[in-house]
């Protein structure tokens, strides 16, 4: 049997892969065996042979790439396979008290268009006679990119919230089935405490193959503390077998029940819920103070988290919003980017972080949508391609990028049409 030192491996493009090969017996040891010929079988136009390394005594050079067009292997995906030999013309290889005996050290380079997995496996082109050979195969994954979201983030000390809070894991892609599960390392920190304000953490989580997704359930403790509000923020670790997304970091905010009623109360708003890259993709965010001690200006700070990415899709962002004094309230403009990327609407939670000069009511976050145009006009269609206007029948319309060129062809269109029906009355009135 010739094993493999692993049966999976999350790989880049880019990257250099070393595997290492071992042969063993189930039965009883011999050496009486002339060698062993081995088929390294692959997809050549993901992977590229580097070097070789070859351990044991009395060796024959390996061959050539071959195609493989007899698909020895009985893998289809697979297009190539080069041969590597051991022999021994005294009958005793591998040699007794050797087993398992290291074979091979084989290099493979990733080549860029590794889109989800390759698989490298391992046929006999000769073995001894009434043996059974078996082997192992090496599956090669795509690194995924890993990102964290929360979908509550704020939550109240006490437990009332009707959202469950958690901490959502998600990859770039589907992990491929036959692929290792993803092992996702991450910390913990913030003001709030792992014991006191919310149960331990284990500091990893799971996505198995065949998924892409997972989430981690944050139980909340309700103390008697008299405190202000505190963070929980989970940040992912760096790893080999995973890329880290923009969207790295995502914090919990634990409202706290038991704050002292001396300070302000905050609370935000937005002139609408839900915007759509360049039509009018802007939106006024107020933040909304009580009236008891307006002397001083009164700083609210902002966080942010959900799928939309602030750099990449809004043109800017406040980090806080300053109430002067006097004042009861205060605003920013958020005006959206628009991009020329078909893709799903996106999610922004707004919320209002933790401070100690005030408190945050019951309106102190919310959840902004951010509708894509290009998914909205599918313009890689005709114009209402399904249900063709009878006037039209005898064109081909084609797309035309850009609202104000629509706007010109629809104006054309009912000019012609008005047009028509002038022409029409006025040959009916010269015909009475």
């Amino acid at each position: 049997m010739v094993s493999l030192a692993t049966s999976s491996s999350f790989v880049a493009a880019g990257d250099t892969v070393n595997i290492t090969a071992q042969y063993k017996v189930t039965a009883p040891e011999t050496a009486t065996e002339t060698g062993l010929g081995l088929r390294i079988h692959f997809n050549s136009s993901l992977l590229t042979p580097n070097n070789i390394s070859l351990y044991p005594n009395a060796l024959q050079p390996y061959g050539p790439l071959t195609d493989d067009t007899e698909d020895l292997d009985n893998d289809p995906l697979t297009d190539r396979f080069f041969v590597i030999g051991w022999v021994d013309f005294d009958a005793q290889w591998p040699g007794t008290g050797l087993l398992p005996l290291p074979l091979l050290d084989i290099q493979f380079d990733i080549n860029n268009n590794l889109s989800t997995s390759t698989t490298v496996n391992i046929s006999a082109s000769a073995t001894a006679k009434n043996t059974n050979f078996q082997s192992t195969s090496l599956q090669l994954c795509r690194k995924p990119s890993v990102s964290v979201t929360t979908n509550t983030p704020l939550v109240d000390e006490n437990g009332t919230a009707s959202v469950t809070p958690t901490f959502t894991f998600q990859t770039d892609q589907q992990i491929p089935a036959g692929c290792n599960d993803l092992v996702i390392n991450y910390t913990v920190t913030g003001s709030a405490t792992s014991g006191n304000d919310f149960t331990p953490l284990s500091q990893t989580v799971t996505i198995p193959a065949g998924q892409r997704t997972t989430q981690l359930t944050v139980t909340i403790i309700d103390d008697d503390s008299v405190e202000t509000d505190e963070t929980l923020t989970l940040s992912l670790q760096a790893s080999d077998d995973y890329s880290l997304a923009t969207n790295s970091a995502s914090t919990i905010t634990i409202n706290s029940e038991d704050l002292s009623s001396g300070l302000p109360e905050v609370n935000l708003s937005v002139s609408k819920l839900s915007v759509t890259e360049g039509k009018g993709g802007s939106l006024l965010l107020y933040v909304t103070r009580t009236p008891d001690n307006l002397s001083q200006p009164l700083e609210v700070i902002i966080q942010l988290d959900g799928t939309a990415n602030t750099n990449r899709d809004l043109h800017t962002f406040p980090e806080s919003i300053t109430i002067p004094a006097g004042k009861t309230q205060a605003h920013a403009v958020l005006v959206v980017k628009d991009d020329a990327e078909q893709e799903a609407d996106e999610t922004l939670n707004i919320s209002i972080a933790a401070s100690a000069n005030y408190q945050r009511g019951n309106s102190s976050n919310l959840q902004l949508t951010i509708q894509d145009d290009e998914l909205n006009q599918n313009t890689n269609l005709p114009v209402n391609a399904g249900q063709p206007s009878t006037r039209l029948s005898h064109q081909q319309v084609q797309p035309v990028p850009g609202s104000s060129q629509w706007m010109l062809l629809l104006m054309s269109f009912l000019l012609s049409s008005f047009a028509t029906r002038r022409l029409r009355v006025r040959k009916t009135r010269q015909a009475s």
